[in-house]
């Protein structure tokens, strides 16, 4: 079977890797960002399966719900991201942190670990 591919294969990829780390942790389902969107969830399905691209507006639409940006979302993930994020993931969902104990934890983080010299970025 032929399936339509998206010119940006990552982005399905993103939302659903966002989608299940939003919400402290806790994961967000296709329904709740679907109605937060203002979107179908069927579509949001299609997209998480790269066989829709989505329109710009609704990009920004998925990356407000998901706390991200659009670029975020088009973007490939650095190399081991992804071992580096699941730790922590896991870590906020066993413990079922809230976003303001994330803030905190993130806080305690900065100072255990300061920025290199050039600063630091806030994503």
């Amino acid at each position: 079977m032929s399936a339509h591919r998206t010119p940006f294969p990552l982005v399905g990829k993103r939302v659903r890797q966002l989608r299940a780390q939003s919400l402290a942790g806790q994961g967000m389902t296709q329904e709740e960002l679907a109605e937060a969107a203002g979107i179908s969830v069927s579509y949001v399905s299609m997209v998480e399966r790269d066989e829709r691209s989505p329109h710009l507006n609704t990009l920004a639409a998925l990356a407000h719900v998901l706390g991200t940006t659009v670029a975020d979302l088009l973007s490939q993930p650095r190399e081991g991201e992804e071992a580096l994020v699941h730790p922590l993931v896991e870590f906020i969902r066993a413990r079922q942190l809230t976003a303001p104990d994330v803030e905190r934890l993130v806080a305690a983080a900065r100072l255990m670990f300061p920025a290199p010299e050039g600063g630091e970025g806030t994503a």
